[in-house]
């Protein structure tokens, strides 16, 4: 088993979310005719993964976003938290989102998987 990441990655991600700072505003162009619409920057945190593939060049998170429940995190959308330097790939990423409910998700990848592990509990976040 020399050389080979255990997958899929035993993930128990613990979400902590937060919203940072409610600002920004927009022109819509949804059904309602027009007119403007809402964005919150929000701060979403995990508890790292330890597996040494995540934590190391091609490593990351990709932390994937919808407004419905249950969503398939493929074609989904998605920030990218790659590894960089040091001990752990970050363990936090920041969100711009409208106003409603979102569902988040994490995923844990390697250069070895790079569709990554199954991904976390969802966590719903409702933006003002």
């Amino acid at each position: 088993m020399e050389g080979r990441v255990r997958f899929p990655l035993l993930i128990s991600l613990t979400l902590l979310v937060s919203v940072i700072i409610g600002c920004g505003s927009g022109s819509g162009s949804g059904g309602d005719g027009g007119g403007s619409s809402t964005t919150s920057t929000i701060a979403v945190s995990w508890i790292e993964n330890s597996e040494s593939g995540v934590n190391s060049a091609g490593g990351g998170y990709k932390v994937y976003h919808s407004t419905t429940s249950g969503f398939s995190v493929s074609g989904a959308g998605f920030v990218d938290v790659p590894y960089v330097s040091g001990p752990i790939a970050p363990t936090t990423a920041n969100l711009s989102l409208a106003t409603g409910t979102h569902y988040i998700k994490v995923v844990a990848y390697s250069a070895l998987n790079p569709s990554g592990s199954p991904a976390s509990t969802q966590i719903a976040v409702t933006v003002p």
